[in-house]
């Protein structure tokens, strides 16, 4: 087919566009790659930049939050003991049974291990049945909770409040568990017990039973007729049960931490 002189014209033309457009790629398009990448170098060095400037703008106060921080460390330090060796542990139980005319063949003392400290609600056991639950519905009246607040409207916290705010926290501290039977006189035991509760160290008494009855029991045998009408000895035993006195003689297994910080406390709770 012949093309015209207009045609081939205009073939001619969008050719030349085509060879101008690709060999424009050809040659421009590394340059926008090039472009490309150093925008982004720009951008990670503008970032690094702003980094920077936040870095010199703390430089500004960090003496001053070092030196509140050393502040803060200072004002918890007497709470902390250093950390309790066995014998140390030793000595202080030992000393305590000495000074309370308490005794005990043995004392099992862990090594010194990491504990972890949270504050805890007693939580009352509660029985429920039927009946209870069916008198509780009629007289249960719904109490609205009412909260004082200050001059710029904020709820002002109530002691449950702050306890609760309190027991999210925890703190893991040196302890050292301690475990043995104390034997001695009632009066006696009570005054262990108070003399492990004034100790500097925070303590817990995990377990303890203190007895105030003790049973007894006595046998004695007896001469009866069976269906036959033979003699037979039988032996009859007597349970007496008898309320202990402070002179009393105890025994029973004790186990306790030693924790090395001071007790904690807490403020407000009761105002």
């Amino acid at each position: 087919m012949k093309l015209s002189k207009t045609e081939r014209t205009i073939l001619m033309v969008f050719v030349a566009i085509v060879i101008f457009v690709a060999g424009t790629l050809m040659f421009a398009w590394p340059a926008i790659q090039k472009i490309d990448v150093s925008k982004r170098n720009l951008d990670s060095a503008k970032a690094e930049r702003d980094n920077i400037y936040v870095t010199l703008q703390r430089e500004e106060t960090i003496d001053d939050e070092v030196k509140e921080a050393y502040d803060n460390a200072k004002e918890y330090e007497g709470n902390f003991y250093k950390d309790l060796e066995t014998q140390e542990a030793d000595v202080i139980v030992r000393q305590i049974l000495e000074d309370t005319k308490m005794s005990t063949l043995s004392l099992n003392i862990s090594n010194l291990t990491a504990s972890t400290l949270s504050l805890t609600d007693f939580t009352e056991v509660e029985v429920t049945y039927p009946l209870k639950e069916y008198a509780k519905s009629l007289s249960s009246v719904s109490e609205e909770v009412e909260y004082e607040v200050d001059a710029d409207g904020n709820i002002i916290p109530t002691p449950e409040m702050k306890y609760a705010e309190l027991a999210q926290y925890s703190q893991v501290v040196g302890a050292v568990s301690i475990s043995f039977t104390a034997e001695g006189r009632l009066d006696d035991l009570r005054a262990f017990l108070d003399a492990i509760h004034e100790l500097p160290q925070a303590t817990y008494i995990q377990s303890i039973n203190i007895p105030y009855e003790q049973t007894s029991s006595s046998s004695e045998e007896a001469v009866e007729i069976d269906e036959n009408g033979n003699e037979i000895t039988v032996t009859n035993t007597t349970e007496k049960t008898t309320e202990l006195t402070g002179n009393s003689k105890v025994s029973t297994p004790v186990n306790l931490i030693l924790y090395c910080v001071n007790p904690m406390d807490v403020p407000e709770l009761d105002k």
